[in-house]
């Protein structure tokens, strides 16, 4: 309002007044952007929407969808809002190759793994070997 010579002190609606008697606009239309997940790390959530399991139509399946799942009135999970348990429906996480094992197998060889972090599993694993 300064470059068009324009003065004005007071509250909200002086300038209001002021603006729209120089022919300035008071209110700015912004388009509303909804980023969704592009770019982001992927969770079981985004896995399970892209493979048809959850319907996000009305953007609110985070609401109704948790790791456990959500409780009806009389406290029973209902397992078809569980995460975990839709994601455990789908063999091909189970059955998915890493790519070491991909790997070795193209080599002829095959590669034996034991569950991370729990040595007490691995049989005769390397935690065996090293002690």
């Amino acid at each position: 309002m300064k470059a068009l010579g324009v003065t004005a002190k007071g509250n909200l609606k002086v300038l209001q007044a002021a603006a729209i008697n120089v022919g300035l606009p008071i209110e700015e239309e912004q388009q509303k952007i909804n980023e969704g997940w592009d770019g982001k790390p992927k969770g079981k959530l985004q896995v399970l929407w892209e493979r048809g399991f959850i319907d996000n139509r009305d953007g609110a399946a985070f609401k109704k969808y948790t790791a456990d799942g959500t409780k009806d009135e009389f406290k029973i999970v209902r397992p078809e809002t569980s995460l975990n348990h839709l994601t455990s429906t789908c063999t091909d996480f189970v059955e998915e190759e890493t790519m070491l094992q991909l790997m070795v197998r193209k080599m002829g060889m095959e590669v034996d793994r034991t569950p991370k972090c729990h040595a007490e599993m691995a049989g005769e694993g390397i935690e065996y070997v090293w002690a």
